[in-house]
């Protein structure tokens, strides 16, 4: 990007067709409802809980770092993090270095063996307490865990496709 506008995703925007398929607001034993739901941005100074947190955490990428929201989806986190058991592999994923103010983040990814690239914002669904709903972080604060989710999320139609 480079503008130093911050980027909000119109393609997988805060709503709650990006989370659940019929905006029923049901997950299994889950019963959060549209307004228990909101929205918080990672790079944003309001939200004190990301303050010097990085992309890949002060330990580096970890098979670790892949932690179940409230929301589970084991096979994508248990998949996430044993390609993370060779770090390079996750950071070829990821076009950015490290966060950013603008919130842009560019994700390689294959379908079918052919590249497609997805671009997603940092901003992530939360319930009451600033918990995600999905992917957590990692102990060493890192967020690439819950940005890898969202790319894959928007990937597949949102977040209980996965």
């Amino acid at each position: 990007m480079g503008t130093g506008e911050v980027f909000s995703d119109p393609y997988f925007s805060e709503d709650e067709m990006s989370v659940w398929t019929d905006a029923r607001g049901e997950f299994g034993d889950l019963s959060a409802t549209l307004e228990d739901t909101f929205y918080l941005r990672a790079t944003t100074a309001g939200w004190t809980t990301f303050h010097g947190w990085s992309l890949y955490g002060s330990e580096g990428i970890e098979l670790t770092d892949m932690k179940i929201g409230k929301i589970p989806n084991d096979y994508i986190i248990s998949a996430a993090a044993t390609v993370a058991e060779v770090p390079s592999r996750i950071e070829r994923v990821f076009a950015n270095e490290d966060l950013n103010d603008e919130g842009f983040y560019q994700l390689n990814l294959y379908k079918l063996g052919s590249p497609v690239k997805i671009q997603v914002d940092d901003i992530f669904p939360t319930t009451i307490g600033s918990w995600l709903l999905h992917a957590y972080t990692g102990d060493d604060k890192s967020l690439w865990g819950p940005i890898l989710e969202k790319a894959f999320a928007k990937f597949y139609g949102n977040y209980e496709i996965l």
